[in-house]
């Protein structure tokens, strides 16, 4: 069950190293170019997306479902190893293909410049400069394919939990080492993580099973799953019938249900406790309705307790049976602690709504939260409120602004609560004083210039120079500030008709 995946960049010894790590723990070694054999032979076109990822002037809509369909191709290989024994993968960046599984050990592999000139001068009987530039070119369009497939910065160091730098060390001194930074409590299985790990095998195949059907292959779909509830998320512009979905995926007997919801985009709902309470429930529901968007509910517990499974227990042949309430990620529908009445009340009314994306709970740190969250869904909002209610006002207040910068950071999505919802989304008794006295100021203005127009005239046509001079500069000053009054206007009528 343990998993290690190891980033390694062109003639860096990744490979040499990660079968080396593989034989030292009696692992299975799989490597990402397994993978491209296998899209190959599934018809996925892998050389036109290289292709179209280095050139992105070619990159087509096609070739973007193309991509989804190969990401969750490598998703499910890996996915099915994992549950079956360990693994050490070696690839780009391939801990990304499984996020919110906290067992795994992510490694990059590194080779100071000159070895890997030289290995690629022996190595290709290229001269150096060619070798060189062979590297550089190599360097660059890996770090373009790992933007593309995973939105992130191939040499970002905190994407790993180690960095090896091979022209110090041995890859067998190196492997050896590894070999006990992998028996580390961190990198073992907990049975949250193991049941992260099937809810991410089951969302991959029922991803496959869509791309593979000629009645939804072409379709913008996102399937995420939790506790074995298979979320199917479509664009209002791709008119289905739901009950194709739900037929296409019947082979898959491990899901408890399928929720099929139509959708433009997707909001992420994050609070420590759901009340019961309907306002903020209408509050988001109207929003999301507004957007045509999929609300997708997180309840958070901040705590980074985890529950670890002994060291080599292999005999993972299905599902775990029972959940602990410690572990990083726990989906436990019947964990009474965890989905609480208030969070399935508003679940519930979600999936009569046709607006559920999903629903799950998250206990740990930041980085287990950020972790946690689908990279792939286009989160329009995040909703971040009712979190950290055992800690005093100060604290409370600093630590959701800490978490809140965290979240926008990494999702480069916006973050805000509900009261701040009704102030900048929602039209009410403030926003219609506002629109009566800026729509006053307005018309006051527009009077004003109506009524005073020969005069203004005047002053404009006044060809002195000193007389340009101070009109041109009341022009640019009297046009920003009427383009921000009647802005102000316009925006708050239009949300008053619910078009903003």
């Amino acid at each position: 069950m343990q998993i290690i995946c190891i980033s390694r960049g062109s003639q860096s010894q990744g490979e040499k190293f990660a079968q080396k790590l593989a034989a030292k723990l009696g692992y299975e070694c799989v490597s990402r170019e397994q993978l491209l054999e296998e899209a190959t032979r599934q018809r996925i076109p892998i050389g036109k997306l290289e292709t179209a990822i280095i050139k992105p002037h070619i990159f087509t809509e096609r070739l973007a479902l193309e991509l989804e369909h190969y990401k969750a191709l490598a998703t499910s290989i890996l996915c099915e190893k994992a549950l079956s024994h360990n693994v050490v993968y070696h690839g780009r960046t391939g801990h990304l293909l499984l996020p919110g599984i906290s067992h795994i050990l992510k490694l990059r592999v590194v080779l100071e410049q000159e070895s890997r000139i030289q290995y690629t001068m022996q190595k290709l009987q290229l001269p150096r400069g060619k070798a060189k530039r062979y590297l550089e070119q190599v360097d660059e369009d890996r770090r373009k394919w790992v933007k593309t497939f995973y939105n992130v910065e191939w040499d970002i160091f905190t994407l790993y939990d180690l960095v090896i730098n091979l022209s110090q060390v041995s890859t067998d001194n190196a492997a050896a080492a590894m070999c006990a930074m992998a028996q580390l409590p961190e990198f073992q299985a907990t049975p949250a993580s193991i049941n992260a790990l099937w809810d991410l095998s089951l969302a991959a195949k029922a991803r496959l099973l869509l791309a593979t059907d000629r009645r939804t292959a072409n379709m913008n779909i996102k399937v995420r799953v939790s506790d074995r509830v298979i979320y199917i998320t479509y664009l209002i512009q791709q008119v289905i019938d739901a009950g194709i979905i739900s037929e296409i995926l019947q082979s898959l007997k491990d899901a408890k249900e399928i929720v099929c919801t139509e959708a433009q985009t997707n909001i992420l709902w994050i609070q420590e406790d759901y009340s019961l309470d309907d306002t903020s429930y209408k509050e988001v529901l109207s929003l999301a309705n507004t957007w045509d968007a999929a609300v997708e509910l997180l309840k958070l517990t901040p705590d980074s307790t985890q529950e670890i499974l002994p060291a080599g227990d292999d005999n993972i042949d299905s599902p775990p049976e029972t959940w602990r309430e410690t572990g990083i990620i726990d989906e436990i529908e019947d964990n009474k602690s965890k989905v609480t009445p208030g969070m399935a009340k508003i679940y519930e009314n979600l999936v009569k709504d046709g607006r559920a994306g999903g629903k799950r709970t998250v206990t740990g740190t930041p980085k287990t939260l950020v972790d946690a969250i689908d990279r792939s869904l286009n989160y329009r909002l995040v909703i971040f409120d009712n979190v950290f209610l055992s800690k005093g006002g100060s604290t409370k207040k600093r630590l959701i602004q800490e978490w809140s910068n965290l979240l926008t950071d990494s999702l480069k999505t916006p973050v805000i609560s509900l009261e701040e919802i009704t102030k900048k989304y929602k039209f009410g008794t403030r926003q219609l004083w506002q629109l009566l006295l800026f729509g006053f100021l307005t018309a006051l203005v527009i009077f004003l210039i109506f009524s005073y127009s020969p005069q203004i005239i005047t002053f404009l046509a006044d060809s002195s120079s000193r007389m340009r001079i101070i009109s041109s500069i009341c022009i640019l000053i009297f046009v920003p500030l009427f383009a921000l009054l009647y802005g102000k206007v316009a925006g708050l009528f239009l949300k008053m008709i619910k078009l903003d």
